[in-house]
């Protein structure tokens, strides 16, 4: 087993300065490296969404929850992705899917 420094050493070593530069294709661009940073002069998606499946709660519903104080919540909704998600009320969890828009939380009266 190698150490992380020799590791690193190791692919110092092998790497090798790139210089110049040629414009292709976006199809041709496969095994290259773009010679200068591209941001996105908007955010894309333009909402929260979900990174996986799974359920979105409101963080003060889980506070004080454990291994001794767990926590039951309802679920109110089910969000697919494409739907628009409804505000959900305290108290309560929604069904979220992988691209879902994550629901705002209503806050309590």
């Amino acid at each position: 087993m190698l150490a992380t420094a020799d590791a690193l050493g190791r692919l110092l070593d092998a790497a090798s300065r790139v210089d110049g530069h040629e414009r292709v294709d976006t199809l041709a661009a496969l095994n290259r490296v773009l010679a200068a940073d591209v941001t996105s002069p908007l955010d894309v998606p333009p909402m929260h969404t979900s990174a996986m499946d799974g359920y979105a709660v409101r963080a003060a519903d889980l506070a004080g929850a454990g291994d001794t104080a767990p926590v039951t919540l309802p679920v109110s909704q089910r969000i697919p992705a494409g739907h628009a998600a409804e505000p959900f009320a305290a108290g309560t969890a929604a069904r979220i899917f992988t691209g879902a828009t994550v629901p705002p939380a209503r806050m309590p009266s």
